[in-house]
């Protein structure tokens, strides 16, 4: 039996809180969010806090900075693609955002910091849950990231 596979998106805000940290994939050849899969008895900040150390180097250990802001069912049927997907928040400070390295560069072509314009630009060069989070939730501005709080 096939069953949905469930992910960790992280919106990781930089300090001046007016971009967040994408990086391009290289498998998909699309932007996508800092994260990966929830592993088995890991809670979503543990997951996260792995995710963000694994992927990018940032290292922020501390569970208050961190907060699951949405969960959502994403599914397309077309591509046999079904996640159920659990976005969570951090907000970084200089000295986080200077961690920032590349640690996968066999899954990730580069991170970089993009503004709600940047996301729009690129819309269709997305990862499929992030536009569908984008749309669903009506995200019309960095500060709809910022103050997101569905949970």
């Amino acid at each position: 039996m096939n069953r949905p596979g469930v992910g960790i998106g992280i919106f990781a805000v930089n300090s001046t809180e007016t971009k967040i940290l994408i990086g391009k994939r290289i498998k998909e050849k699309l932007w996508g969010l800092p994260g990966g899969k929830l592993e088995h008895g890991e809670e979503f900040i543990q997951s996260s806090i792995r995710e963000m150390k694994e992927e990018t180097n940032i290292e922020i250990n501390d569970e208050s900075k961190w907060s699951v802001i949405c969960t959502f069912n994403c599914v397309e049927k077309e591509k046999l693609y079904h996640w159920f997907d659990v976005y969570v928040r951090v907000f970084l400070n200089e000295d986080e955002e200077a961690q920032l390295y590349n640690n996968e560069p066999d899954k990730c072509e580069k991170w970089e910091w993009f503004s709600y314009d940047d996301l729009i630009q690129n819309y269709d060069l997305l990862f499929y849950p992030l536009k569908i989070f984008l749309t669903r939730y009506k995200i019309q501005s960095m500060n709809d990231i910022i103050s997101l709080n569905t949970v």
